[in-house]
């Protein structure tokens, strides 16, 4: 049976964490799975959704690492193991495999899960560069002129319950976020804002929003709803395990991704499958999700105004019927283009 190594240098409530997992689940299902994590920084939510088949090694080195003493145990268990598959997953983790430990490693993979990556020559030693989306791979080759295998993100589509798109929104039209709470990245300061603004100019619908995740900016999100006075239009979850999620997410309206900055934006393809629709700032990555809007709402990036008009526009769709034709053919987008069991499959082929 074929070995796979997948290596993290943590376990925390991000995309590309989140990702690894669902990967090395369904890996397990035709192959020998590890994943590696070098520091001790692992979030218990995160680890408990990693299958029990899935072989868990912990280094439990403190940040920040010291890579000419701590490499030679990395090195010597991956000897030991004679991977056919080595995935990495971070940018530090490429200085790690000097050319002399392929002697013991088959193939080594590496996958951009973001731009503004600078991976510098490192990635020469590396067989395969994956990167997650075309505008990762673009914004790759113009900055550096390195060339990768674009393997979207891959979610659970049978796992996530649907919504009754034949149902209309009742008096209070629910709005929903998902993501880690980092308003230079996620943006999610926007959306309040937006929210703040729906509410003041609708005097028929009401209009709430609730944010999953947590992060950096958790205690800023709610002193901005206060600032806003919608505090009681806003309800913060913080982070819940994704089976959670993906139960309550057929019961909002809306889902809104108003990320400053995003590779692909898996959150948004998992609100598809669920026949939410979704409305998305105009970056590369969430706007190669809805293939330019013909799968959902598309609002200007960094701007509140353009956010409050797609979500008026979303209500108005709701009430004119035009709803149910878009989150259709937004799940069969979903279903054949962002199926996680072919992004497992796709990595492990790759690597024969």
């Amino acid at each position: 049976m074929k070995k796979i190594v997948h290596l993290l240098f943590s376990l925390n409530t991000g995309g590309t964490e989140n990702m690894v997992v669902d990967i090395c689940n369904c890996q397990v299902e035709y192959a020998q799975v590890y994943l590696i994590i070098i520091h001790d920084s692992i979030n218990q939510m995160v680890l408990s959704q990693l299958s029990d088949k899935v072989n868990l090694i912990c280094l439990k080195e403190k940040p920040p690492t010291k890579i000419p003493f701590f490499v030679f145990g990395l090195w010597l268990r991956l000897f030991k193991l004679r991977p056919d598959i080595l995935h990495l997953h971070n940018r530090m983790s490429l200085k790690l495999f000097p050319h002399f430990t392929k002697r013991f490693i088959k193939t080594i993979q590496f996958t951009f899960h973001t731009t503004g990556i600078a991976p510098g020559r490192d990635v020469l030693r590396v067989d395969s560069c994956f990167s997650i989306s075309n505008a990762v791979r673009n914004e790759l080759i113009g900055r550096t002129g390195i060339d990768s295998t674009v393997i979207y993100n891959g979610i659970a589509v049978g796992s996530i319950p649907c919504r009754n798109v034949r149902n209309a929104p009742e008096k209070t039209f629910k709005i929903v976020q998902v993501g880690r709470v980092d308003f230079s990245i996620k943006g999610q300061d926007i959306l309040l804002k937006a929210v703040a603004q729906c509410i003041k100019k609708s005097s028929h619908q009401e209009v709430t929003v609730d944010f999953f995740g947590d992060g950096k900016d958790l205690d800023a999100l709610q002193s901005l709803a206060h600032e806003l006075n919608i505090s009681e239009k806003v309800t913060c979850h913080g982070g819940v395990k994704k089976s959670q999620i993906y139960s309550k997410l057929n019961g909002y309206d809306l889902y809104v991704q108003p990320s400053r900055i995003e590779g692909f934006g898996l959150t948004i393809a998992e609100a598809m499958a669920a026949k939410v629709p979704v409305a998305v700032s105009n970056i590369e990555g969430p706007m190669e999700v809805v293939d330019g809007g013909k799968y959902g709402f598309v609002f200007e990036t960094d701007n509140v105004d353009a956010c409050a008009d797609a979500i008026a526009l979303c209500i108005e769709n709701y009430n004119n019927g035009n709803i149910q034709e878009t989150v259709e053919r937004a799940y069969e987008r979903v279903s054949t283009l962002f199926n996680i069991e072919e992004t497992s499959k796709r990595y492990a082929e790759i690597g024969e």
